[in-house]
């Protein structure tokens, strides 16, 4: 069962006095983690754009903002981010999983099927993806 988040101080970090925008990331990636089990997607895609713009590098970050925007129907914006996430971390089982589904809503099946197959590799709970993505 999902949980509300109430707008309060969170919402205005200059009510902070945090030092170093990697720490100002890390906020805005877990209020991105929090609002999808809320469904409020497009909200957590704004915390996780400020995580991202925060902390470039950041593998999850990244990772959440394609995942985000793959459920809101956007696969060319989660292709990006989800191909960003593997560069960083090409362990990364689940980027490989979700950009299969991102790469398959854009058409291109055989980048799904390679994808699905690296994501099952990585992770066996992914196998079953590669019978679907064939």
């Amino acid at each position: 069962r999902g949980f509300s988040v109430t707008p309060g101080p969170i919402d205005d970090l200059g009510e902070f006095d945090l030092e170093g925008d990697l720490l100002r990331a890390g906020l805005f990636l877990a209020r991105g983690r929090l609002l999808p089990s809320d469904a409020d997607l497009e909200r957590a895609r704004y915390w996780l754009d400020e995580a991202v713009g925060r902390d470039p590098n950041s593998v999850e970050a990244r990772f959440q903002r394609g995942r985000a925007a793959l459920i809101l129907g956007d696969p060319r914006a989660a292709l990006a981010d989800l191909s960003e996430a593997i560069r960083l971390d090409p362990c990364a089982a689940a980027a490989w999983y979700f950009r299969a589904y991102a790469r398959q809503d854009l058409g291109d099946y055989d980048g799904a099927r390679s994808d699905a197959t690296v994501a099952a590799e990585l992770n066996p709970d992914y196998a079953g993806i590669v019978e679907s993505a064939e």
